[in-house]
Parts: C-alpha cells; sequence; structure tokens
C-alpha cells in the first residue's frame, strides 16, 4: 500500500468519527432530558480539562509507541462512549459518557493529523492545501449524510444514532488495524525519556513565534464557533424548524463549509496570510451578528451558511501553516500542545458565555463572540501574517 492510499485511510477513519449521527440533535437530546445550557457548557468544559491533562501524555504515548497504535486506542474508546451515550439519562451519566469521549479524542488528536501529514509527505505530495481541502469535502459529505439521517432517526429515538456510531467506531477500528505508520526519523525512545523532554519541546513551540500565535488563533476561532454550535441548535427550534429539518440544515452548512475550504485554497494564494486572515477573521464576525438577530428561518439558514463557507476558507489554509512549522518526529506531540491550547482557551470562554446566555440572553452572547471576533482575533493575524511574510 502506497502512503497515499495511506493518507485516503486515514481520512475515511476521521469521517467516520466525525459522521455524528447525533450531532444535529445532540444539544435538543440533552435539553430534553434536563440538561440546560449553562450544564452543556459545563459539560463541554469537563471535557476539555480532560483533553488539557491528557493532551500531552497522549501526544508523547503517540511519538513513542506510534501514532497507529494511538488511533486503536482512540477507536475502542470511542466505542465506549457511543454505548454510554445508549443508556444515559442523567447529568453523572452523561458526564461519564462525555469524558470518555473526550478520551478518545485525545487519542486521536495529535496522532491523526501527524500521520496524515507525514503520509502525505512520504507520498511526495506537493500541494498539501488542495488535498486537505478535498479530505474536507469528503468528511463534510460524511457530516451531512450523518445529519440527515440522524435527524429523521431522532424522530423515532435520539439513542438509535449512538447504536449506529458505535457500529461506525468498529469499522474505523477494522481499517486502523489495516494502516501503516509512514517511516520517519526517530531516535530511540521511551515515555520517561520523551516526559523529561518535554519542556524541550515546549521550548521549541514557544520560540517558534509564528507557530504558537497560529495555534492561539485557531483556538480562539475554533472555540468561538463550538460555542456557536451549542447554541445554533436551540436557535433552529426557535426560529421554526422541527427535529427531522436540524440535519438537512446541517447537512447543507456541512457542504457549504467544504466549498469554502476550496475557495480559502485560491484565495489564500491570491491575496497571501494578511490579506486572505482578515477577509476570514471578518467574514465571520459579520456572520455571527446576522445569526445573532435571525429571526425567522430563511435569515437564519443565509447567515448560518455564511458562517460554515467563512469557517470552511480557515481549516485547511491555517492546518498547512500550523504543520509547517513541526518537525515530524515531533508532530504529535507538538499537535497535542496545540490542542491543549485549545481546551484552555474553551475553558475561559464557555462560564463567560454561558453567564451572558444565563443572565441576559442567547442572542446576546452570539453578539459578543461577533464583538470579539472583531476586536481581537485581528491583532492576532495581523502579527501571523508579518511573520509568515518574513
Amino acid at each position: 500500500m502506497n502512503y497515499k492510499t495511506n493518507a485516503i485511510l486515514l481520512v475515511i477513519i476521521d469521517a467516520l468519527i466525525l459522521a455524528n449521527f447525533a450531532a444535529s440533535t445532540l444539544i435538543v437530546f440533552l435539553k430534553d432530558n434536563g440538561i440546560s445550557i449553562s450544564q452543556i457548557l459545563l459539560l463541554q468544559g469537563i471535557g476539555s480539562i480532560i483533553i488539557i491533562l491528557l493532551e500531552i501524555p497522549t501526544g508523547i504515548f503517540a511519538d513513542v509507541y506510534g501514532r497507529k497504535s494511538s488511533i486503536i486506542f482512540g477507536s475502542l474508546m470511542y466505542i465506549f462512549a457511543g454505548v454510554l451515550m445508549i443508556f444515559a439519562s442523567s447529568f453523572v451519566s452523561f458526564f461519564l459518557a462525555l469524558s470518555v469521549s473526550a478520551f478518545a479524542i485525545v487519542f486521536f488528536s495529535g496522532a491523526l493529523t501527524a500521520i496524515i501529514y507525514d503520509s502525505l509527505n512520504q507520498a511526495g505530495v506537493k500541494n498539501l492545501p488542495k488535498f486537505f481541502s478535498y479530505a474536507n469535502i469528503f468528511k463534510a459529505v460524511a457530516l451531512g449524510v450523518a445529519t440527515i439521517l440522524g435527524g429523521i432517526i431522532a424522530q423515532f429515538s435520539y439513542r438509535y444514532n449512538f447504536v449506529i456510531m458505535v457500529f461506525l467506531g468498529f469499522v474505523a477500528l477494522f481499517i486502523s488495524f489495516i494502516i501503516k505508520e509512514p517511516a520517519y526519523k526517530q531516535k530511540k525512545t521511551t515515555i520517561i525519556k520523551e516526559s523529561h523532554n518535554l519542556r524541550k519541546t515546549i521550548k521549541y513551540v514557544l520560540n517558534r513565534d509564528p507557530l504558537l500565535l497560529i495555534m492561539g488563533m485557531t483556538a480562539v476561532l475554533g472555540n468561538l464557533m463550538i460555542i456557536i454550535l451549542v447554541y445554533m441548535q436551540p436557535l433552529m427550534r426557535d426560529v421554526g424548524f422541527g427535529i427531522a429539518q436540524f440535519g438537512f440544515i446541517f447537512a447543507i452548512l456541512a457542504i457549504f463549509q467544504a466549498l469554502g475550504g476550496r475557495v480559502g485554497c485560491s484565495l489564500e494564494k491570491r491575496f497571501k496570510a494578511k490579506n486572505f486572515a482578515f477577509i476570514v477573521i471578518y467574514g465571520i464576525a459579520f456572520s455571527y451578528a446576522i445569526l445573532a438577530i435571525s429571526f425567522t428561518p430563511l435569515l437564519f439558514l443565509l447567515s448560518s451558511i455564511i458562517l460554515a463557507f467563512f469557517a470552511g476558507m480557515f481549516v485547511p489554509v491555517w492546518l498547512v501553516y500550523q504543520n509547517k512549522f513541526i518537525p515530524s518526529q515531533k508532530r504529535a506531540t507538538i499537535n497535542s500542545l496545540g490542542s491543549l491550547i485549545n481546551s484552555g482557551v474553551f475553558i475561559f470562554f464557555a462560564p463567560i458565555f454561558g453567564l451572558f446566555t444565563e443572565v441576559v440572553s442567547m442572542r446576546f452572547s452570539i453578539l459578543l463572540a461577533s464583538i470579539f471576533s472583531l476586536l481581537v482575533v485581528p491583532i492576532l493575524a495581523r502579527k501571523i501574517s508579518n511573520k509568515l511574510s518574513s
């Protein structure tokens, strides 16, 4: 098996895990089981804390014992989390299920990106943003199909979606045994040695100015979008959409996100890092503002499509920017550091937005995200673009 096929199989694993049949109705499912928006954000925050505690150890595990081993273990945890969600009915049981899910995520996060990137390098693929944009289209189709079917299935029972996800987890597990680990230069090491070398790895990240800033900006924009996603399902219900329509809406958004990825690759070449970053940031901030004042189904759908499109422009290009500054032998560990930064930013944002939602309103919190995007994120973007241009 050549390394490009290897990368494609890894994208399929990523798509299977991403094909969350429960995604379009999860928040409503939790609310219908007596979980409030604040508690949902708390559950997300607890998951982020687990990720913070485990990101670096699992990244080291992947670099020492292999990214393939990490993906296999992540698949097993994903299956276990799905089984727990089938039977969960209280805050404690949801806490346990989502905690195991977070545990699965940390074994996937650094390892999947690292092994895909290294497989493409071994295959001699030059246009990495193009590959990642096509990969995003494929994953968007998988997510789109899953959300459409998930919305329909949820009319019979929310829990049937988790049964399907357990099956997909087994398929991902099977494929993870087939893939091969790309060859890269790595000294013989152990977890203990790598733990001692962690200080050097952190120092490397801190001294690579563009890398740290890119991780920071990715975390800020990514977490704002996650929080908006939490609010989106209750908003869909408020403006008049039914449960069965949720899946179709998320499928449409997934398609536009994938299209945004293709357009983003072309625009980045034409406008370069600085102008491209500002196009994306202002597009996302604008869509937040419109979403906050959307009281009709049509306006809600249009603003959501704009948000998905600009979010799609951001992902593949910035993923390549980030990996550009990471040595292959440390890729899983450093990508795990990036995920740790991402989780830390979420823990900072989630209580703030949860508080404003409870005290003022959900729409006010979305406007707050728009204002923050306009005031803070451009500062990071300017610094990053100057570093990339130099």
